[in-house]
């Protein structure tokens, strides 16, 4: 993560806490209605791998975590990735709809973070359907009066699910790894 997302993602978390230890509400208004139209437009643009769309949208030192692969991914990775195969997810294996929904906002002056619950869905490169459920956490920054995508981490469900699942057995048959 490059200093700049890491500074930005403390800062945030220090802006939460902040606000919480004071009392403060979160200020937001039409912010969070801008702030869920850009993440659905995020969302878009990777299905569609619109590349123009991206640039405009992450910040230039964007970093996040592609929830399907679990691999760090960053504004240039993309585009390049993108420019390189500009056919849309799903026909090159992928994430072919993104089904968000109802997100949650913060907005702390200029910075905000969308906490939401998704299905991505599409197909592997051997042609499998998926369906893979997913939190996500976006962390957004006010740059030059609009607001870009900073920084994104997402984990799937299933896989939650199945680690607690995994620990009370593990703890029921006297063993632990």
């Amino acid at each position: 993560m490059s200093k700049s997302a890491m500074r930005m993602l403390v800062l945030t978390l220090l802006l939460t806490a902040s606000s919480a230890a004071f009392g403060q509400a979160p200020r937001g208004g039409n912010a969070e209605q801008e702030i869920i139209k850009l993440h659905r437009d995020f969302q878009d643009a990777m299905v569609k791998r619109d590349v123009q769309a991206l640039g405009r949208i992450l910040a230039d030192d964007y970093t996040g975590t592609d929830v399907v692969a679990g691999t760090k991914q960053t504004r240039a990775a993309i585009i390049e990735t993108f420019k390189a195969n500009p056919l849309p997810t799903g026909a090159a294996g992928g994430s072919e709809s993104v089904e968000t929904g109802s997100p949650a906002v913060s907005v702390y002056g200029d910075t905000a973070v969308l906490t939401s619950r998704s299905v991505h869905k599409g197909q592997d490169p051997a042609g499998k359907a998926f369906a893979v459920p997913v939190l996500q956490t976006s962390v957004f920054a006010r740059q030059g009066g609009r607001w870009r995508v900073v920084a994104t981490h997402g984990c799937r469900i299933d896989q939650l699910q199945s680690e607690a699942g995994a620990a009370p057995a593990q703890a029921r048959a006297g063993g632990s790894q």
